[in-house]
């Protein structure tokens, strides 16, 4: 698998680790995760949240301000010195070449605020993207509603628009629409059986307002997942598909025991059929 790590949590971490013994077991504790992650086999890429660059550590609890939780919410020279800084942090652990990278809360429109951090950090490969995607709220922005399918194409100066001659990969992740059932049962099932369907990890994402009831309400078009009870369409969202290539995204603060077993099934199922490649592999 490809896990793109979110970087700034080990600059972080190495930042205050002096100051707080329990943020030095965790980052050791962290760091062996990764290396481990890349000794089985795996590719570890970039991940940006740039909130962190306000986080504090406060009676042995993180504070997230989100005011700045896009890479758009800096200076476009702040933006560059958060890439430079956080790829840096990961290949220190990792040793693999940095060239993929996921966004945070896929915001990473205008493209051109971080242009040229992609081409001085290496990256060659961008995953944010999946089809008919769009968010705007107080905390996210993003609108992919101009890709209309999970082919890859080259891209240049705008994360949407196909350039033949591109500098740049997207790999979109695939994207699948959700009824309003289908969210019916998901947080039926995680009142009903919590043992099963409540994730296992104490990670949490921000919520946007109305959420919960739109989604209960209208259908969704989201990217196509492995956390929760979202793994229960893996392989009707693979059958639905046209695409050469397939990108599933996952977190595991959202990992229940129900998507781990969903997971692996699908797996099982479809490794005789497709190729499971890392985005190493893919480059």
């Amino acid at each position: 698998m490809t896990y793109f790590i979110d970087a700034g949590y080990l600059v972080k971490l190495e930042k205050l680790k002096a100051k707080h013994s329990e943020l030095q077991s965790d980052f050791e504790a962290i760091s062996a995760q990764i290396e481990a992650l890349v000794e089985q086999g795996n590719d570890c890429q970039l991940h940006i949240h740039p909130h962190w660059e306000d986080a504090t550590f406060e009676n042995g609890k993180w504070k997230f301000p989100v005011n700045r939780y896009k890479l758009i919410d800096f200076s476009k020279e702040d933006a560059e010195s958060i890439f430079r800084r956080y790829a840096s942090a990961l290949f220190k652990i990792t040793g693999q070449k940095i060239h993929s990278y996921r966004a945070g809360g896929w915001c990473l429109q205008p493209f051109s605020h971080v242009k040229e951090a992609f081409l001085e950090t290496g990256i060659k490969i961008d995953s944010t993207v999946f089809p008919g995607g769009f968010n705007e709220s107080e905390v996210y922005s993003y609108d992919f509603k101009k890709v209309k399918s999970n082919e890859s194409y080259y891209f240049e100066n705008d994360l949407c628009v196909p350039a033949e001659k591109g500098s740049f990969l997207e790999l979109p992740i695939a994207a699948h629409t959700y009824s309003p059932f289908f969210f019916w049962q998901l947080y039926g099932w995680g009142r009903l059986i919590p043992s099963r369907h409540k994730p296992l990890g104490n990670g949490f994402p921000i919520s946007t307002k109305g959420e919960r009831s739109k989604r209960l309400t209208t259908s969704s078009r989201l990217s196509v997942s492995m956390d929760g009870y979202f793994a229960k369409s893996l392989n009707s969202a693979l059958n639905k598909n046209k695409a050469n290539d397939f990108v599933v995204i996952g977190h595991p603060k959202a990992c229940t025991l129900y998507s781990l077993e969903q997971l692996e099934k699908f797996i099982l199922r479809q490794k005789n059929e497709h190729t499971f490649l890392t985005f190493t592999d893919r480059l």
